[in-house]
């Protein structure tokens, strides 16, 4: 077996990521070990009224600046697409780049499948979205440069950390390095002016908004640090933010998580800054810079990608021949942005699940719980925490649903999200947290349609992963809560903090809701949704049909009566299945008409999926394994069957002596055969 570079390097880049979080985990543990959880409570509670939603503001303007990206793209290729649309479509590319990563290769397959339908030339708008994608961290190599020769301060961390030195250079010598070779580029490619003034100008126009783009991020940064009261010199700040975005940068992690907190902890302690503070700015910052975005990023998501979307891109002729030798990158991609719709719509079910679970944790405001306290008895308030809990709990569980598109999860998820909103109001008049609960049930309601499957298999494997998730879920709450009821002092007097045995009965109460909720919302489904696809056996209509379209070698295999039928929608294929647990076992290929098998393919598939079934097929024909490729079936060989010809077939010669004996003793001991043929009578029985 030969040695494949590219397939070393294809693998490194998956696997170095993960090695550089393992390094940065174990360092940061001894970075951290010294931060005390009550001081960092003591720093949160003195931020500014109005701070926090000062900071999602900055934040959200700054990732917005990325926008300009995609519109001096499309104003480059000439493409007429609505201003509100390019700033979807930019809002996904670039928030999922920052939560998820892949080098930019998740942003570069988000904006070739969405902007394609405007695109004429194919090959020119994915040229464009790779030049865009390099010019992403020219704003950071200007910085860089900035930083090598002095303007920046740099020195205090390029001391503690040598090891990046050799990054700084590389960076700051990037930008001319990208503009020469740009203009190479133009120089070739190009054979008039007027046509390379209109080839360079995005080139500088990418590095302005990549320059803009970084020092927004570097402002929302630098502001969170003066609503905790960390006052330090803009350009020592600076030059320890670019020293630390370099480092999350080359270690490929997603928002440089990890290797970036690191060295700007490390940066900012240099200049006698107390770590426990900064702890808690830094998660604010990923708050408002990653996680919020992100959110909405999946809002716009649910609405604008659909399967659909990805089958126009790949249908292509330019583009589908260029998937097929792209590797296990672009598998990766096409799978996950190919779901991306339903994906988002999961992802918001289960932030929605997480910040229902938090908020029956995290202390509630004194002049909300005194007021609510004369609004409701005591008793009402507590059970309320309890059934808050429970469809938390309940939001993540059923987020799977959502991701399958299932009726059944899509009415249980409304349901839990109409009480989790009613619950926590009552149990502490958190309007914030309702509003975004109300948010997510406007947005599951618009998206009502997708929701096509009737329901999905459940297994016994999956009723247990149900309830170990519970109890994982549950201990980790409990302990949790612990923690908080541990530092109650801290939030005095400011803040109501519930007690352990309080969170104790919570976690009990749930642990017998979730499943209750979970059966009787099944047996409801399940009683006016126990259907399947196909219809009963049927052996005169069988007849009839292997009469007048014929059938194959396994046809007379129907007239057994445990198969179910499913006949395609112009009556001329047939298909034979039993149903298995999740599964659909088909036997053999379609019957009938060769011109209908794809369709009657097409119709069984989107009939079993509607119904939460896997389809298998057994015993095909190799002549029709192209047709199975084109609906995504990988194939395996069991075995093999012989076919005899009987109309040569013999037992005479030497070959045959040993079956010949035995047939001459059948006959001396008065056996007989005949073959029958379907239907069979009741004598035959």
């Amino acid at each position: 077996m030969s040695f494949s570079w590219k397939r070393f390097l294809q693998i490194g880049k998956i696997i170095f990521p993960f090695v550089v979080l393992t390094i940065v985990f174990f360092q940061a543990k001894k970075e951290l070990a010294g931060i005390s959880f009550l001081e960092a409570i003591d720093t949160i509670k003195n931020i500014p009224t109005g701070g926090v939603f000062l900071a999602i503001t900055l934040g959200a303007f700054a990732v917005s600046t990325m926008f300009f990206y995609d519109y001096v793209m499309l104003r480059y290729l000439k493409a007429d697409i609505p201003v509100q649309k390019i700033f979807r479509i930019s809002w996904i590319a670039n928030t999922l780049n920052g939560f998820i990563g892949f080098g930019g290769l998740v942003g570069a397959g988000v904006r070739t499948m969405l902007y394609r339908p405007y695109i004429k030339e194919n090959g020119k708008l994915i040229k464009s979205i790779a030049w865009m994608t390099t010019a992403f961290i020219n704003g950071l190599a200007i910085l860089s440069f900035l930083g090598l020769i002095g303007i920046l301060d740099t020195r205090f961390i390029l001391h503690e950390k040598p090891w990046l030195w050799p990054v700084l250079i590389f960076f700051a010598l990037f930008v001319p390095i990208y503009i020469g070779f740009s203009k190479l580029k133009n120089r070739k490619a190009t054979q008039t002016e007027e046509q390379e003034e209109e080839e360079k100008n995005p080139t500088v126009l990418y590095s302005l908004v990549s320059l803009v783009e970084w020092v927004s991020a570097g402002i929302v940064m630098y502001v969170i640090l003066l609503l905790f009261g960390i006052e330090i010199e803009f350009q020592k700040f600076l030059g320890v933010y670019v020293i630390a975005a370099l480092a999350g940068v080359v270690s490929l992690v997603p928002g440089g998580l990890g290797s970036f907190d690191l060295v700007f902890l490390t940066g900012l302690g240099q200049y006698g800054i107390d770590t426990g503070v900064l702890l808690p700015a830094m998660l604010l910052y990923r708050l408002v810079y990653y996680i919020l975005p992100f959110c909405l990023g999946l809002i716009f998501a649910a609405f604008e990608m659909t399967g659909v979307a990805i089958k126009k891109f790949e249908d292509k002729p330019f583009i589908a021949p260029a998937l097929e030798t792209t590797g296990v990158i672009w598998t990766l991609q096409r799978d996950f942005l190919g779901k991306l719709g339903s994906w988002a719509s999961a992802a918001l079910t289960v932030f929605a699940g997480l910040m229902v679970i938090l908020s029956t944790i995290l202390p509630t405001s004194i002049n909300r719980a005194h007021a609510l306290h004369i609004l409701a008895p005591k008793h009402l308030i507590q059970f309320s925490f309890s059934l808050s809990l429970t469809f938390g709990i309940l939001l993540l569980i059923l987020s799977r649903g959502i991701y399958y598109g299932t009726k059944r999860s899509y009415y249980m998820t409304i349901v839990s999200l109409i009480g989790a909103a009613i619950f926590n109001t009552l149990k502490g008049i958190d309007v914030e947290e309702t509003f975004i609960l109300l948010i997510v049930l406007a947005v599951l309601y618009m998206l009502r349609k997708r929701f096509v499957r009737e329901k999905m298999e459940v297994s016994l494997s999956d009723i247990v992963k149900v309830f170990i998730f519970l109890l994982v879920t549950l201990y980790l709450y409990k302990n949790l809560g612990i923690l908080f009821a541990g530092a109650k002092e801290a939030f005095k007097p400011d803040f109501v903090v519930r007690n352990i045995t309080q969170v104790k009965r919570s976690a009990l109460a749930a642990a017998f809701f979730v499943p209750t909720f979970l059966l009787i919302g099944s047996l409801i489904a399940n009683r006016y949704r126990n259907e399947f696809p196909g219809q009963p056996a049927n052996d005169k209509r069988l007849q009839n049909f292997l009469d007048e379209h014929g059938g194959n070698v396994l046809s007379h295999l129907g007239f057994l009566g445990d198969k179910q039928f499913f006949f395609s929608s112009d009556g001329k294929a047939l298909i034979l299945f039993s149903i298995t647990g999740k599964r659909l076992i088909v036997l053999g290929d379609p019957i009938g008409d060769p011109s209908s098998y794809r369709t009657v393919l097409q119709e069984f598939l989107a009939e079993a999926d509607r119904f939460g079934y896997i389809c298998v097929f057994y015993q095909i024909e190799s002549k029709w394994m192209s047709l199975y490729h084109d609906f995504g079936y990988n194939f395996f060989k069991l075995g093999e069957e012989a076919v005899v010809d009987l109309n040569t077939f013999t037992i005479t010669g030497k070959k045959r002596a040993g079956m010949r004996a035995t047939f001459n003793r059948f006959e001396r001991e008065g056996y007989t055969f005949s073959i029958h043929e379907p239907p069979f009578s009741d004598e035959l029985y």
